[in-house]
């Protein structure tokens, strides 16, 4: 029987501990002072601007008999692509590789090249005239700009205005904490001759101004105390001025 009643009571508390144990671990914590004084908020935006440039990927495939054969094709292809590009722009070779073909005998030679223009008017001529210099694949277009560091900070400055209009209408009225980028990317592919840089920021501002500083840098409240001693202060100074002002009548009143 005493042993029944200590496994029951030993029982008991292994329960009430796991209770405790549960409740104290899922107990959630008071918000920190500084979360209490700020805000925080995102802030978007978007920048349509005209590009100036754009930017595409093609390759040339050249077949031969030997290994040798199909190199020497494949440069040849190659020099006379870069020739027919060179008053749009620059071409850039970005792989190359030779193999043997999957189809009959014989090798295969790859090379895969980004093509970056100038300009975004030729887009059409510049086309034609790979594809007669014996470009075997266009992969689509991508509009660029040289200004493209100038629009992304353009881009982040409107998000962050965003963000500061937000904070507003929320009630904040204090001061810019902190301002992180979250992302800023541009988009050349959706329309035509134009780039959209997409933009978002995370800002924190203080809810409410800062208290003023007075000269020697001290907060502009006056404390309890100090507002007791100006009271004493301007007690005793009426005093003495009552004291002024009697002496004064008591030597007028001798003098007549």
């Amino acid at each position: 029987m005493k042993k029944q009643l200590i496994l029951i009571v030993a029982a008991m508390c292994m329960i009430a501990a796991c209770i405790g144990g549960s409740v104290t671990a899922s107990a959630l914590s008071a918000p920190a002072l500084d979360d209490l004084r700020s805000l925080t908020v995102t802030g978007t935006a978007t920048l349509t601007v005209d590009a100036d440039g754009c930017e595409f990927y093609g390759s040339v495939t050249t077949l031969a008999e030997t290994l040798s054969d199909a190199e020497k094709n494949s440069t040849a292809a190659f020099r006379k692509i870069s020739v027919a590009f060179a008053p749009y722009g620059e071409v850039i070779e970005r792989s190359y590789n030779v193999c043997p073909s999957r189809v009959g005998s014989g090798y295969t030679a790859y090379r895969y090249l980004q093509f970056k223009a100038s300009s975004t008017d030729n887009a059409a001529e510049i086309r034609r005239e790979l594809s007669n210099a014996g470009l075997t694949e266009i992969c689509g277009m991508t509009y660029t700009s040289e200004n493209d560091s100038e629009y992304r900070a353009q881009a982040l400055s409107m998000a962050l205005e965003n963000a500061q209009n937000t904070a507003k209408a929320m009630g904040a009225e204090g001061r810019l904490i902190k301002a992180e980028e979250t992302y800023c990317y541009p988009d050349g592919c959706s329309t035509s001759g134009k780039i959209t840089y997409t933009a978002s920021v995370r800002a924190h501002f203080r809810k409410a101004p800062e208290p003023r500083k007075n000269v020697n840098g001290d907060n502009n409240e006056t404390s309890a105390e100090d507002k007791t001693k100006d009271r004493k202060e301007n007690g005793n100074t009426n005093e003495n001025n009552n004291t002024d002002n009697g002496n004064t009548n008591y030597i007028i009143k001798n003098h007549k």
